[in-house]
This record gives C-alpha cells, sequence and structure tokens, in this order.
C-alpha cells in the first residue's frame, strides 16, 4: 500500500537541505613574465617621427633578441601617431607628432627581467608599462584549489549538522562550481629608475583561488 506524506510533511522534508561555500587556494610560483616596453618619438614632420621611431625600436628589438629572447615572443601590442599641441594664452598651437611603439616581450627565464629592461632602455627604449607575472599552466593550480575547495565545503557540512545534532547525507545533492573572472596573473606596475647595476625585479608569489557552492541533504 502506497502512503503518501501529509502535505506540510513533505514540505518539511523538502526543506532538510543545507547549503554551504568552500574555498580552497593554491599559492603558486610564477614562472614567467611578459613585459611592455617601447618608445615614443615626436617631430613636426609626421614622417620624420615615424623614422626615428622605427630605427629606435629596431635598436631596441634587435638588443633584445641578441640576449637570446626569441624574435617571435616579441609582439607588437600598440602602435599609435597622435598630434601634440601646447596651449599658450588660450590658444592651442601644435607642437608636432607623437609616434608610440610598444611591444610585449615574453620571458620564461625571470632572472633576465632586470637585463632586458636596462638592455631596452640603453638602446632606446623610453617607454616601460606594466610587469605581467604568471604561471605558464595555470589550470592545473586551479584544480588543486577546486578540491580544496570541495572539501571545505564538507567540513562546513559535518560541522552544521554536528552542531544541530542531525545526520547528514554524505552524499551532495549537487557541487556547483562558482565561477568569475578569476586572475590568474599578478600585475605589477614597473617603477624604473637607470640604476649602474642590473634593475632588482621581484616577480613574487600568485594566489590562485577556487570556490564552489555545495548542497546536502539531513536528517
Amino acid at each position: 500500500m502506497y502512503y503518501r506524506l501529509p502535505v506540510k510533511k513533505e514540505m518539511e522534508r523538502k526543506k532538510r537541505t543545507l547549503l554551504v561555500y568552500g574555498e580552497g587556494t593554491v599559492t603558486a610560483q610564477p614562472d614567467q613574465a611578459k613585459l611592455t616596453l617601447g618608445v615614443s618619438t615626436t617631430n613636426e614632420n609626421v614622417q620624420s617621427a615615424q623614422q626615428e621611431n622605427a630605427v629606435r625600436m629596431n635598436q631596441v628589438i634587435t638588443s633584445i633578441v641578441n640576449l637570446g629572447v626569441p624574435r617571435d615572443d616579441i609582439q607588437t601590442s600598440q602602435y599609435r601617431i597622435t598630434p601634440q599641441y601646447d596651449y599658450v594664452d588660450g590658444k592651442r598651437i601644435f607642437r608636432g607628432y607623437e609616434v608610440v611603439n610598444l611591444v610585449e616581450v615574453t620571458v620564461d627565464d625571470l632572472t633576465m627581467v632586470g637585463t632586458i629592461l636596462d638592455t631596452a632602455v640603453q638602446h632606446g627604449a623610453n617607454q616601460i608599462g606594466n610587469i605581467q607575472f604568471l604561471v605558464s599552466q595555470p589550470e592545473q593550480y586551479y584544480q588543486q584549489a577546486l578540491i580544496q575547495a570541495v572539501h571545505q565545503s564538507f567540513k562546513k557540512a559535518r560541522a552544521i549538522v554536528s552542531a544541530i545534532r542531525v545526520t547528514l547525507d554524505e552524499t551532495p545533492i549537487s557541487i556547483t562550481e562558482l565561477t568569475e573572472d578569476r586572475p590568474l596573473t599578478l600585475v605589477k606596475a614597473a617603477t624604473y629608475d637607470t640604476y649602474e647595476e642590473i634593475t632588482p625585479i621581484s616577480p613574487g608569489t600568485l594566489d590562485i583561488t577556487a570556490k564552489v557552492k555545495s548542497e546536502f541533504k539531513y536528517y
């Protein structure tokens, strides 16, 4: 004989679920860097500004390649030509054209970062942008963090049911990965001065975090 619970008790039974959140963090050592650098030139004649920029930029790129950086790891990230004006007594006076050419350099040997920056400046670079430190295979660290997050959600669920003296069904109803725009790179603004010695660059470490939402039954 089939017996159906009263509606009220059926609703109470369905409400006996527990929702918890877990978070895991793995610290990784960066093994790659991306440097943004380049040349800015200004001249009243736009062609002259472009030509000067091209000469200096070729010198910069050649100097970096001579350090052992593959040319394929040097890619143009920005090229722009902008008219420049001065304002005197409320009047706009044309000063010339600014040509900016920036490249992004991928470096696998982090001990070379300071040397590359110094060499680029010595050969004509006058634009130094951000330095990005990252791990080349971030997903493997993220998966470790994800496992930690799941384990933490189980620990929270067990702690809660222990506190209210009920029994936990160890098989979760669902586990949901909480995705977001997680930064897998650590970006630091480059503060650059000219020294007689190699500019010291410290990559630090990266914290890679994962979050989950887990739902359990208890009785």
